[in-house]
Parts: structure tokens; sequence; C-alpha cells
């Protein structure tokens, strides 16, 4: 995880730092079926960029962050 105010990222590597570009794709369709749209980037699309609009709500971000998380489980056991 690396960030600065809203704007945040995660990349996805194995534990020898192998780009998982495949993960990241699961959890982006994830997301994008459960209402939330997110940004791939990264050399080998291995990192989601999560930027918020500054009118973002607390429920909203809470909302984001559940579907992101579900979306990382759901991609993480298939």
């Amino acid at each position: 995880m690396r960030g600065l105010g809203l704007m945040v990222a995660a990349e996805f590597a194995d534990k020898d730092k192998t780009p998982k570009g495949e993960l990241v794709h699961k959890v982006l369709d994830y997301c994008y079926a459960h209402g939330l749209i997110l940004i791939p980037c990264g050399t080998y699309k291995h990192v989601i960029r999560f930027i918020a609009p500054t009118t973002v709500t607390r429920a909203e971000l809470d909302e984001a962050l559940a579907i992101l998380d579900a979306g990382i489980r759901d991609g993480l056991s298939t």
C-alpha cells in the first residue's frame, strides 16, 4: 500500500515480488460488478489505484472499501 491523502494504490505481488496482474483483473471485475470502478496501473497491471473525490462521505468510503475487501477475498479464493 502507498498513497497520499485520498490517492491510494495497492500493489499485488507474490512473496518473491512477482506481479499478480491476473489477481488484480479478478478483483477489478468483482468490484465493477458491485458498483465500484477502480483503475489498474503499473507496468504489469498489478496495482489498483483508488482515487476518491474530495466530496466523498464516510459512508461512501466505507461501502467502497467493503466492496474492495470482498473483491480481494473473492479473487484470492479462486
